[in-house]
């Protein structure tokens, strides 16, 4: 009887061990997978932000492009501007400013896939997930700042129809006869309300490359770092 109990417990002991050993078994594979799926994220989002950082670069050229040409027209505005400039100079000018792109977008894809999902927490590094939690906070920081600088390119855009000539500019893009009226985009630029506008879109254009693209760039470099930090462990 004693040997039957002794061998019953040993058996319950070898249940047990061999529960136990599937458990940790049972483990070590979902950490395996999660690890898997992890890297997966991590690959993604590098590939993404690579893409979100060129893009910016781009944008942040395009507004060097804005501000520079902005102060040019800038330099022959007022009403005894000493400094000759040509229609024609001013239409380039003008049309330069109008058709140049601000508002950035970045690559949608696995940041919006992680956040829609709820995986964000699949990321086991925190400061990474604080980081991409920062993302769109700091996106719609840059949309309010584009926002101020479509507002001021609109108003110049509304003079330019009000009192300016809009025909003349793309009369040969459309192969059109140029307008019969006397008006001349030169004279807009002895315009207060345009010189302005003009201002006011500087320095806006001024303050979205270097302030608010600028901390975005900061926070791009700062994700691709600690995704790559984490990719190299």
């Amino acid at each position: 009887m004693k040997n039957y109990i002794i061998y019953a417990i040993g058996e319950i002991i070898l249940v047990m061990i061999g529960i136990l050993l599937a458990l940790q078994v049972n483990n070590w594979n979902e950490e395996r997978k999660e690890n898997a799926i992890e890297e997966e994220y991590l690959i993604a989002l590098e590939k993404e932000f690579e893409a979100n950082e060129d893009k910016l670069n781009q944008f942040i050229t395009i507004n060097e492009d804005i501000i520079n040409t902005t102060k040019e027209i800038l330099r022959h505005t007022g009403p005894n501007s000493q400094l000759p400039i040509s229609e024609d100079e001013v239409n380039s000018l003008l049309t330069d400013l109008i058709k140049l792109n601000v508002e950035y977008e970045p690559s949608p894809g696995i940041l919006e896939d992680l956040i829609s999902s709820g995986n964000l927490n699949k990321l086991s590094n925190t400061t990474l997930r604080k980081q991409l939690s920062n993302w769109k906070a700091q996106l719609a920081q840059v949309r309010r700042q584009e926002n101020t600088v479509l507002e001021y390119r609109a108003n110049i855009k509304n003079l330019l129809i009000e009192i300016g000539d809009t025909r003349n500019p793309v009369a040969e893009i459309l192969m059109i006869e140029k307008s019969s009226f006397d008006n001349e985009n030169v004279q807009l630029l002895k315009d207060k309300r345009m010189e302005n506008n003009l201002s006011f879109f500087a320095i806006s254009s001024s303050s979205l490359a270097h302030q608010y693209y600028g901390a975005l760039d900061i926070l791009i470099k700062d994700i691709l770092n600690t995704v790559r930090d984490q990719l190299d462990d």
